[in-house]
């Protein structure tokens, strides 16, 4: 039964740093999603949550130092597409390039830089709400 509450608890908080995220809200994001990998014991799923909470606040040498730590850099192409971002977004392309490999390395690297370059969804709407208003 306790083993049954403690899933329980550990799904609700992962759905809570998910529902932050979605609702940008990544200061509380980024706390609980460290709450979370303290309470699973580092499993990779929490620490992509809490990885993926640094890069969208805009932390990537955090991010990419908590996948480098937890050896996850390359564990599946979700951490390593999330690792090759980090890096290209701190200016480590070598390390981004020799992550990636050399086949379709320009598709890899420029997806990151397009995600990395992409304004945030708020700016966007309050550039088209500005427009709205001429």
């Amino acid at each position: 039964m306790e083993v049954d509450d403690s899933c329980a608890a550990l799904e609700r908080l992962r759905s809570l740093v998910a529902d932050l995220l979605d609702k940008h809200l990544l200061g509380s994001a980024v706390f609980f999603a460290d709450k979370l990998v303290s309470l699973s014991d580092g499993a990779a799923e929490d620490v992509f949550l809490l990885a993926q909470a640094h890069v969208c606040s805009g932390a990537h040498t955090r991010a990419l130092a908590l996948l480098r730590a937890e050896c996850l850099t390359s564990a599946s192409p979700r951490f390593l597409h999330l690792t090759a971002a980090c890096l290209v977004a701190t200016a480590q392309f070598d390390e981004a390039l020799a992550l990636l490999g050399e086949e379709g390395t320009e598709m890899h690297v420029s997806s990151c830089v397009c995600a990395l370059s992409s304004s945030p969804p708020h700016s966007r709407l309050s550039t088209q709400l500005g427009r709205g208003r001429r």
